[in-house]
């Protein structure tokens, strides 16, 4: 994590253009179909953990400093044993906060640094793009514990 301040420092200092968000879309697949998304429709497999972390040091020797996490549905990416929080650590191993973007339907337990959930408005409407998800959601967010948990909408 110090590394990705002193490289935004040193970027800063040197006049040198560094981006200082990066996004990763871990995954295309997602458990709902939602009318208005186009990454369910494209299916494409997942990329293996190794492939994950090779991303991840490809993004942080861009200079970025935050990386957001998202799909699809983040917290259906699997390889084997490794799950999004095995990605969530190696992340923080190398950018200075990462995020998570879900669609809030599985639960949040995460060690992300923020968690962010989609809604697409209240009840109907979310409903209407997402199918019948909005009180589940809800109720996910009532449960968790994430320190900073915030809904997107």
């Amino acid at each position: 994590m110090i590394d990705a301040w002193l490289s935004g420092i040193a970027g800063h200092l040197l006049k040198q253009r560094q981006p200082l968000l990066a996004s990763f879309k871990l995954t295309r697949r997602c458990n709902l179909c939602c009318v208005s998304c186009p990454f369910w429709r494209q299916p494409t497999p997942d990329p293996d953990y190794d492939s994950v972390v090779d991303t991840l040091d490809q993004l942080q020797r861009t200079g970025a400093r935050l990386l957001i996490l998202e799909g699809g549905e983040p917290f259906l990416w699997r390889d084997g044993e490794w799950g999004l929080e095995a990605v969530v650590t190696a992340a923080q191993e190398r950018f200075a906060f990462v995020g998570v973007v879900t669609n809030g339907t599985l639960g949040l337990d995460s060690s992300a640094d923020v968690l962010w959930v989609s809604l697409d408005g209240l009840g109907d409407s979310h409903d209407q793009n997402r199918g019948p998800t909005f009180d589940r959601i809800l109720a996910n967010i009532a449960a968790s514990g994430h320190p900073k948990l915030y809904v997107n909408m």
